[in-house]
Protein backbone atom coordinates (compact mmCIF):
# COMPACT_ATOMS: atom_id res chain seq x y z
CA UNK A 1 0.00 0.00 0.00
CA UNK A 2 2.79 2.78 0.54
CA UNK A 3 4.81 1.69 -2.78
CA UNK A 4 0.58 2.65 -4.50
CA UNK A 5 0.23 5.65 -2.70
CA UNK A 6 3.76 7.18 -3.54
CA UNK A 7 3.51 6.02 -6.65
CA UNK A 8 0.09 7.59 -7.11
CA UNK A 9 1.77 10.79 -5.58
CA UNK A 10 4.34 11.13 -8.11
CA UNK A 11 2.29 10.31 -10.62
CA UNK A 12 -0.30 12.99 -10.17
CA UNK A 13 2.15 15.65 -8.89
CA UNK A 14 1.41 15.30 -5.23
CA UNK A 15 4.50 16.20 -3.01
CA UNK A 16 3.53 13.75 0.03
CA UNK A 17 5.03 15.82 2.85
CA UNK A 18 2.20 18.52 2.31
CA UNK A 19 -0.48 15.72 1.24
CA UNK A 20 -2.99 13.54 3.02
CA UNK A 21 -3.55 9.76 2.64
CA UNK A 22 -6.79 8.74 3.44
CA UNK A 23 -7.09 5.29 3.61
CA UNK A 24 -10.79 4.35 2.97
CA UNK A 25 -12.25 1.39 4.34
CA UNK A 26 -15.79 -0.39 4.89
CA UNK A 27 -15.75 -0.17 9.21
CA UNK A 28 -18.71 -1.84 10.95
CA UNK A 29 -21.23 -0.95 13.48
CA UNK A 30 -21.08 -4.90 14.69
CA UNK A 31 -17.68 -5.62 14.44
CA UNK A 32 -14.45 -3.72 15.46
CA UNK A 33 -11.80 -5.86 13.05
CA UNK A 34 -12.38 -3.71 10.28
CA UNK A 35 -11.89 -0.63 11.80
CA UNK A 36 -8.77 -2.34 13.90
CA UNK A 37 -7.35 -3.64 11.03
CA UNK A 38 -7.36 -0.45 8.88
CA UNK A 39 -6.09 1.60 11.85
CA UNK A 40 -3.72 -0.52 12.28
CA UNK A 41 -2.47 -0.22 8.32
CA UNK A 42 -2.69 3.91 8.67
CA UNK A 43 -0.19 3.57 11.69
CA UNK A 44 2.27 1.26 9.40
CA UNK A 45 1.98 3.75 6.55
CA UNK A 46 2.89 6.59 8.12
CA UNK A 47 6.46 5.97 8.50
CA UNK A 48 7.15 4.23 5.41
CA UNK A 49 5.52 6.85 3.00
CA UNK A 50 6.26 10.35 4.61
CA UNK A 51 2.49 11.85 3.77
CA UNK A 52 1.85 14.73 5.94
CA UNK A 53 -1.26 13.11 7.39
CA UNK A 54 -2.59 9.39 7.16
CA UNK A 55 -6.19 8.97 8.15
CA UNK A 56 -9.01 6.74 7.87
CA UNK A 57 -12.75 7.13 6.63
CA UNK A 58 -15.03 4.74 6.67
CA UNK A 59 -18.53 3.95 4.52
CA UNK A 60 -20.38 1.99 7.73
CA UNK A 61 -18.91 4.24 11.08
CA UNK A 62 -17.13 6.93 12.30
CA UNK A 63 -15.16 8.40 11.23
CA UNK A 64 -17.35 8.81 8.27
CA UNK A 65 -14.98 9.25 4.68
CA UNK A 66 -16.74 12.59 3.68
CA UNK A 67 -16.57 13.74 6.73
CA UNK A 68 -12.43 12.60 6.86
CA UNK A 69 -12.46 14.12 3.17
CA UNK A 70 -13.67 17.75 4.11
CA UNK A 71 -10.79 18.02 6.32
CA UNK A 72 -8.17 17.41 3.85
CA UNK A 73 -6.49 20.44 1.77
CA UNK A 74 -5.87 18.01 -0.76
CA UNK A 75 -4.54 14.22 -1.02
CA UNK A 76 -4.89 10.83 -2.56
CA UNK A 77 -7.59 8.81 -1.57
CA UNK A 78 -6.45 4.85 -1.51
CA UNK A 79 -9.42 1.92 -0.58
CA UNK A 80 -8.52 -0.53 1.54
CA UNK A 81 -11.14 -2.98 -0.33
CA UNK A 82 -10.33 -6.65 -2.11
CA UNK A 83 -12.58 -5.32 -5.55
CA UNK A 84 -13.95 -2.87 -7.84
CA UNK A 85 -17.59 -3.57 -6.45
CA UNK A 86 -20.08 -2.13 -4.41
CA UNK A 87 -19.03 0.03 -1.84
CA UNK A 88 -15.75 1.38 -4.23
CA UNK A 89 -17.90 2.11 -7.11
CA UNK A 90 -20.82 3.62 -5.22
CA UNK A 91 -20.60 4.78 -1.70
CA UNK A 92 -16.39 5.75 -1.64
CA UNK A 93 -17.15 8.30 -5.46
CA UNK A 94 -20.39 9.40 -3.87
CA UNK A 95 -18.35 10.46 -0.54
CA UNK A 96 -15.39 12.40 -1.94
CA UNK A 97 -17.71 14.20 -4.40
CA UNK A 98 -19.62 15.23 -1.21
CA UNK A 99 -16.70 16.57 0.35
CA UNK A 100 -15.45 18.05 -2.25
CA UNK A 101 -12.44 16.02 -2.90
CA UNK A 102 -10.61 16.58 -5.84
CA UNK A 103 -7.54 14.04 -6.04
CA UNK A 104 -7.33 11.01 -6.83
CA UNK A 105 -9.13 7.92 -6.29
CA UNK A 106 -7.09 5.01 -6.34
CA UNK A 107 -8.17 1.39 -7.36
CA UNK A 108 -8.69 -0.91 -4.43
CA UNK A 109 -5.91 -2.21 -3.09
CA UNK A 110 -6.82 -5.81 -3.91
CA UNK A 111 -6.75 -5.28 -7.48
CA UNK A 112 -2.96 -4.31 -7.50
CA UNK A 113 -1.30 -6.76 -9.49
CA UNK A 114 0.98 -7.80 -7.04
CA UNK A 115 -1.96 -8.86 -4.53
CA UNK A 116 -2.17 -12.59 -5.14
CA UNK A 117 2.06 -13.10 -5.10
CA UNK A 118 1.52 -11.57 -1.38
CA UNK A 119 -1.05 -14.52 -0.75
CA UNK A 120 0.52 -17.14 -2.48
CA UNK A 121 3.68 -16.11 0.20
CA UNK A 122 1.61 -15.90 3.28
CA UNK A 123 0.41 -19.51 2.64
CA UNK A 124 3.43 -20.85 1.67
CA UNK A 125 5.09 -19.67 5.21
CA UNK A 126 1.72 -20.40 6.95
CA UNK A 127 1.91 -24.25 5.85
CA UNK A 128 5.58 -24.15 6.15
CA UNK A 129 5.38 -22.64 10.03
CA UNK A 130 2.64 -25.72 10.76
CA UNK A 131 3.90 -28.62 12.59
CA UNK A 132 3.72 -31.93 10.87
CA UNK A 133 0.94 -34.01 11.65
Amino acid sequence: MARVALEAAKASGITPADSALLVAAHGSKVSRTSADSTHAMVAALGPLTGFGRILAGFVEEAPFLADQARSLAHGICLPFFALEAGHVVGDIPEAMEEAGFDGPILPPIGQHPDVPALIAAALMRAAAERPAV
